[in-house]
Formats: structure tokens, sequence, C-alpha cells
């Protein structure tokens, strides 16, 4: 049981290695007596109650090592969605209710790029991240196959909205420049720190045309409506 759930959370394509003479990161699960225990690639280990968390702790350090150890890409911590041709994204930390927010955008008509990572390339486009969508929910992690038809296209940024959900806000955003968006991205970029130069220089290729909208909000649908109703009046 354990491993079949430790397996199932692996990304999509992963393969059996044979040969592990070469291996560049590693992560161990193993179970105690009342508890599994994770050992990550630096070493450091973490107790966890039930397999759930161990998952979490899977899928966080895989995606961060993938971040910091890709060359020609910079990972945002940040939803995204394409519309009219651009792209939409949402920067921000984890429980600041980005997949709820994700999902709703798709349900309005947006198509899925990422409710975890937005990822840029060298020219600033943003890529779709293939993984399926993610939300918390009262019965905890619930996943949801909503990955787009058809192949990948690196898209121009044309909204960054910066938000996080507060019960009973209505939306009321505020513009704000590109270099608040920049600010706000390298808070949530895999390699900010020691590659600081490279992906800043990333995102403000990204950001370039960009419109950036502040503000908290409340109810995700209602806020999807109203973002893609500004994107129909502002995004060419």
């Amino acid at each position: 049981m354990l491993l079949g759930a430790v397996l199932s959370d692996l990304p999509r394509g992963w393969n059996v290695c044979l040969d592990s003479s070469g291996c560049d990161w590693r992560f161990a699960v193993r179970r105690e007596a009342d508890c599994l225990v994770t050992t990550d690639g630096g070493g450091a280990q973490r107790a966890w109650p039930n397999v759930s968390g161990a998952q979490s702790a899977l899928r966080e350090e895989l995606r961060r090592y993938v971040g910091f150890h890709t060359p020609d890409l910079v990972f945002v911590h940040a939803g995204a969605v394409a519309y009219r041709d651009w792209a939409i994204v949402l920067p921000a930390p984890s429980f600041a209710g980005k997949s709820h927010l994700v999902r709703a955008l798709v349900g309005a008509g947006a198509e899925f790029y990422s409710d975890e990572y937005a990822i840029f390339d060298r020219s600033g486009r943003v890529i779709q991240y293939r993984e399926p969508l993610i939300a918390r929910g009262p019965a905890g992690r619930e996943e949801t196959d909503i990955l787009a038809a058809g192949p990948d296209r690196p898209i121009p940024v044309g909204l960054v909205v910066v938000t996080s959900y507060r019960e009973g806000t209505t939306w009321a955003p505020r513009k704000v420049s590109v270099s608040d968006a920049i600010v706000a991205a390298m808070e949530h970029a895999s390699r900010a720190r020691p590659r600081a130069a490279e992906v800043m220089a990333t995102l403000r290729l990204a950001f370039k045309e960009a419109t950036v909208l502040v503000g908290e909000r409340g109810d995700a649908e209602q806020t999807a409506a109203d973002l893609l109703e500004f994107a129909d009046h502002n995004l060419a």
C-alpha cells in the first residue's frame, strides 16, 4: 500500500531505474511504528502521521529539485491558464487558493496550463506544466485531470494576478507596475537566490507586455468571471 501510494504521486512518464549508481537525487520513505519517515535529497528527515503527508513531501521535493536544476526554464510557484492566446499567471504560495481559482478559470473558458508552477522559457513565454490539477478540500487532496488537449504551445503573458483567498471579500483589484509583478514572482521562483540575475531577466521579458492586478479575492467562480471579462476588454 505504501509503495503504491508513493508511486502514484510520481510525475507522468516515470520509469524504473535498474542501475542507480548515477542517480543525482534520492528520496526515501520508510514506515516506523507510528508514522512514516521521509528523507530528502539533502538527508533531512521528517515524520508524517499518514501517507498523504509523505506524498506531499515527495511532490514538493521533486518539483523543487527539477525547478532548481533545469537550466533553460524558470519555475515560479504560480497557477497559469491560457486565454485568448495569452497567459494569465497567478503567483502565490501554497494554501492561497490558487488551485481553486485556476479550476474556476478553466470552468469559465480558459485553458489549463498549471495550478502549481508557471514555467517560463528563455523568451519569457509560458509553457504547460503537464501535471493534474490538485486542490485541497474537506476530504484532503483532490486530483482532477484537466490537461489541455493537443500539443503544448508557449504563449506570452498578458495578465499577472497577485491574489489570495479571504472569505467574504469582494474582488476589487488595483493595477500595479510590472516591477511589482517581478518582485512577487521572484518571491516564489525556484533558483531565485543563486541565479537571481537570470531569473529576473526572464521575468522582465515575460511581464513586459502584461497588466498586473493585485488584491484579495472571495468566491473563486465570481473572481474568475471578472478576470476573464477584464481579459476580454484588455487583451488584444
